[in-house]
């Protein structure tokens, strides 16, 4: 596949040296803000926990990868990898109250302090890929502390509450609410908690972790899969009745390839039965209604399509369609992965030296104005589908 090639070329020649180079060795982290149009990095901008566990999952799963590849890239990765890891342990995780605070200020202080659902399944998405990779008890402690904190506050019996103010107070859900609602559930918290659970069990195998990944991939199943409409509710109620007429082509196509993959390892054949067919419908309907005539399209609203592209869903659609291609046998589907690579090469990734990828593009063609780092912008979709092709496809 000359994906494969492009691939490891993206990898190892823009994303990794990208990132490495954004190593703060005086205060410790990462640098959290990197302009698109000058490429200037804002040494004092706030750190995020989100970013921090992108970058922490990312050195992990690299490292792991080039161990028996590449000794000096995986010795880079494993310090890089220890530099996030650092960060996130001292100074997002809250010692004293449990879970980890949204940002901190450049120099490590608390900048807002929210408790969410969402980043916390980061933390623990990340951390556990670090465990894999060091296997120190010290990890396990602050996984399952994390993983505690979840299951005892933000558990409510039917679903996960999301926003919290520091004191574990309940807030309203700003962080993960768009398009003009407020959401008392999202899509994107409960796939995030189960990706992160997924690979809790998959380092770990804790008997715990598994039982409860069960019950999350029937919630999936149950209360976010739309039949009627074969698609991801985005934006519920307490009760998950949906508050918007939202389709989220990206998370769609995520969910089709990242459930499928948290029910393989649970390895339960039956929910494993179950998830791969509903993960089909998801592949199916993103292919037939959220691509572009290059690019996978953001969201539908009220029937309305939003044409801005975004760099996190075209990885994402990539990763989706090419293994509905291996499930199926379809060829339309690797055609469709192909198309979307190829505007990624063509689009997104920063030809300019020390760029990585841009965030968006919009309908006219032109590079939007988010940053290529920022709170939410990490090296966990682009870098998480290289490793993956790599993985799956290029041995």
């Amino acid at each position: 596949m000359e994906i494969v090639q492009e691939t490891r070329e993206i990898l190892e020649k823009k994303i990794i040296p990208f990132w490495l180079k954004l190593e703060d060795q005086e205060n410790g982290g990462f640098y959290g803000y990197v302009d698109d149009k000058t490429l200037e990095i804002d040494k004092k901008s706030d750190k995020g926990s989100i970013v921090t566990s992108r970058i922490l999952y990312f050195m992990s799963e690299a490292a792991l990868f080039y161990k028996d590849k590449d000794s000096a890239l995986y010795a880079e990765l494993k310090k890089g990898a220890e530099h996030a890891y650092r960060f996130l342990s001292e100074y997002l995780v809250d010692r004293h109250s449990g879970g980890v605070i949204w940002s901190v200020t450049y120099d490590g202080k608390p900048k807002d302090t929210t408790k969410h659902t969402y980043a916390m399944a980061f933390a623990i998405y990340a951390l556990s890929s670090f465990y894999g990779l060091e296997k120190r008890e010290e990890v396990m402690s602050l996984l399952s502390s994390l993983y505690s904190t979840i299951e005892e506050i933000c558990w409510d019996g039917e679903g996960y509450m999301e926003s919290f103010h520091g004191d574990w107070s309940i807030k309203d859900n700003v962080e993960l609410s768009e398009n003009g609602v407020l959401a008392e559930r999202t899509m994107n918290t409960l796939l995030h908690v189960i990706e992160a659970y997924a690979n809790l069990y998959h380092y770990t195998g804790a008997e715990y972790v598994g039982i409860k990944l069960s019950l999350l991939l029937n919630i999936y199943k149950e209360k976010i899969f739309d039949e009627k409409e074969g698609r991801l509710k985005v934006f519920m109620d307490s009760s998950y009745r949906s508050i918007i007429d939202l389709w989220s082509f990206g998370h769609d196509i995520e969910a089709s390839w990242l459930i499928d993959w948290a029910a393989e390892v649970l390895g339960d054949e039956e929910i494993k039965g179950e998830i791969f067919s509903i993960d089909e419908t998801l592949s199916r309907r993103v292919y037939e209604e959220g691509r572009g005539e290059k690019w996978l399209k953001s969201e539908r609203e009220n029937g309305v399509d939003n044409l801005t592209a975004t760099w996190w869903a075209q990885c994402e659609a990539v990763e989706g369609f090419l293994r509905e291609w291996k499930k199926s046998g379809e060829e339309k589907y690797l055609k469709a992965a192909e198309t979307v690579f190829s505007s990624i090469m063509e689009d997104f990734i920063d030809k300019r030296e020390g760029g990585e990828m841009h965030s968006e593009i919009l309908p006219d063609g032109k590079v939007g104005d988010r940053a290529q780092v920022e709170l939410w912008k990490g090296p966990y979709h682009d870098g998480r589908m290289c490793i993956e092709i790599l993985r799956r496809y290029g041995e």
